[in-house]
């Protein structure tokens, strides 16, 4: 491997880092602003959005598919660390279901203006289950990709002694 390419293997989990608590807190501002259904509707009024979706997504849709991106980079980070195993899928999910709800919990403080439901949770969680899972898949398969490395022995020798 070149000298290049190592530097960027040991940024990876740098860069990933920095996009997670970047997308984490633009998260906390987005659920935390008191009028979200202002910018939302802002949104999908762009001709170009407009073509695509029609309505507003319910506000459970939108805690699915806000939490799914969060779980799948922290993953990826954990992945690029080399620390990905079973028990680190469980850190992931449990550490993501807290920032859910913290992020939750401290909607209804005065100056937000907005409530907290723990079916919003709930979905947060779901979007987690998601994110993850699909990281997980990913890595899976790139496992059954990647090509083997192959043997520094030489072909196996067979029975009978004769090459």
């Amino acid at each position: 491997m070149r000298s290049h390419e190592r530097a960027v293997r040991r940024g990876m989990p740098l860069v990933l880092g920095v996009i997670t608590a970047t997308y984490a807190s633009a998260l906390v501002v987005a659920t935390h602003y008191p009028r979200p259904q202002v910018v939302i509707q802002r949104i999908i009024e762009r001709p170009v959005i407009r073509q695509v979706i029609t309505k507003p997504p319910s506000d459970k849709t939108l805690h699915l598919w806000a939490y799914a991106p969060l779980a799948a980079l922290a993953g990826m980070t954990v992945a690029a660390s080399g620390w990905w195993s079973g028990r680190a899928c469980i850190a992931v999910a449990a550490g993501t279901a807290l920032f859910a709800a913290l992020d939750e919990a401290t909607q209804p403080l005065p100056w937000f203006g907005r409530t907290a439901d723990l079916l919003d949770w709930g979905y947060d969680c779901l979007g987690i289950l998601l994110g993850l899972a699909v990281v997980a898949l990913a890595l899976g398969l790139a496992r059954r990709v990647r090509p083997r490395a192959t043997s520094t022995q030489g072909p196996p020798s067979r029975a009978d002694g004769r090459q």
